[in-house]
């Protein structure tokens, strides 16, 4: 399994996508069309996306994720901040 690290805004959210020696990031727009299109990017069964809760920003952006049978982990900002690096 791949991990997909989401980092989520008001407007937009940035997705790190595991390539061959680093990240790579792309952003979409934190809207319906945006999201379907992030969905659209990935391979249902090879990716584990988590994302920070950031209140009613991320909401959208989970429900999406989750109707669409991929498996979403939303973690608390305190825990991502205390991995190691």
């Amino acid at each position: 399994m791949k991990w997909i690290g989401i980092d989520v805004s008001k407007i937009s959210f940035t997705v790190a996508y595991p390539a061959e020696n680093a990240y790579r990031l792309e952003t979409f727009k934190n809207d319906c069309k945006g999201i379907k299109q992030f969905i659209t990017t990935l391979q249902k069964d090879n990716y584990q996306c988590v994302l920070e809760a950031t209140g009613t920003y991320s909401t959208l952006l989970l429900y999406l994720i989750h109707e669409a049978h991929m498996a979403v982990s939303m973690v608390n900002p305190k825990q991502i901040n205390h991995l190691p690096r």
